[in-house]
């Protein structure tokens, strides 16, 4: 038999589904199984399972996660709660920008708390240790926010404007710009990605909001956990994040900066939270 990269890769992939489907369910608290067409990123969500999370979610989170999803009608779905592993809490960015311009303007505030939620995964990693300093209320924003991001199938979405614009971007730099006018369009398709991702975490803190009941005062300060958080019991990778993330933080909430970036300030997401929570208890 011949063996080429054509076969190998067909090969690597059967060997992932076949193992995925033979993997043991989570130990514990018997989750909701996907149905459908969730089924397949649920294989591959239970092998990256392996590399991304770290032991198990305490039964008390999963019951509170699978509530939520039953208020946003995705618990058809199965997407499961697992607590963030090492990897995911080391890298600060997405990979995908790892040695990319948008490296910086797209750092996740999430840092140490290794905050994901992946659709092609079926998964929301979150670190309980930050899950248990909340009250039940934060984490149900917190939560919530992650599974909008699922309901409105946000990840997709990102993918299919960031396909659609690098393919235009590509062509038009090859073709019929110049290398000035390339640099613009490069500058112009920068600010059009950051202007989404800011406008699907500004939803799904609406709609985390809204799920939320608690006082407006406390979901600002999970905002602000995300922003500056306590870093005296966090090692030694997780304070040089922290440090960085102050510097970015301070620099990217400047007026015209922080049009060119993946989050708002702390203090207007914070305000807008709150500015929710306070319009809901005047209805």
């Amino acid at each position: 038999m011949v063996f080429d990269k054509k076969n190998i890769s067909s090969y690597c992939l059967l060997l992932v589904l076949l193992v995925g489907m033979s993997v043991p369910a989570h130990a514990g608290h018997r989750e909701a199984p996907a149905r459908g067409i969730y089924q397949l990123p649920e294989i591959f969500g239970t092998i990256t399972d392996f590399f991304l999370s770290r032991g198990q979610m305490s039964e008390k989170h999963i019951r509170l996660f699978e509530e939520v999803a039953q208020q946003l009608q995705i618990e058809h779905r199965g997407i499961k709660l697992r607590n963030s592993g090492f990897l995911l809490r080391l890298f600060p960015v997405d990979l995908r920008f790892l040695f990319n311009y948008l490296s910086i303007l797209s750092y996740r505030l999430e840092g140490y708390y290794g905050i994901r939620s992946h659709q092609s995964l079926n998964r929301v990693y979150l670190n309980e240790d930050w899950l248990n300093q909340m009250t039940d209320e934060q984490k149900r924003f917190v939560i919530a926010h992650s599974l909008t991001h699922h309901s409105q199938d946000h990840g997709f979405m990102r993918e299919v404007v960031l396909w659609i614009l690098s393919h235009i971007v590509n062509t038009l730099r090859a073709s019929y710009v110049s290398k000035n006018q390339g640099r613009l369009i490069s500058l112009a398709q920068m600010v059009c990605i950051m202007q989404l991702f800011q406008k699907l975490e500004h939803y799904s803190d609406e709609q985390a909001a809204e799920l939320a009941y608690c006082p407006p005062v406390h979901l600002a300060a999970v905002v602000k956990s995300l922003y500056y958080p306590d870093a005296e019991d966090a090692p030694w990778y997780a304070r040089l994040q922290m440090f960085a993330k102050k510097a970015i933080c301070t620099i990217t909430s400047l007026p015209i900066i922080k049009s060119f970036v993946a989050y708002r300030s702390m203090h207007d997401r914070a305000a807008h939270v709150s500015g929710v929570k306070d319009d809901l208890v005047l209805i």
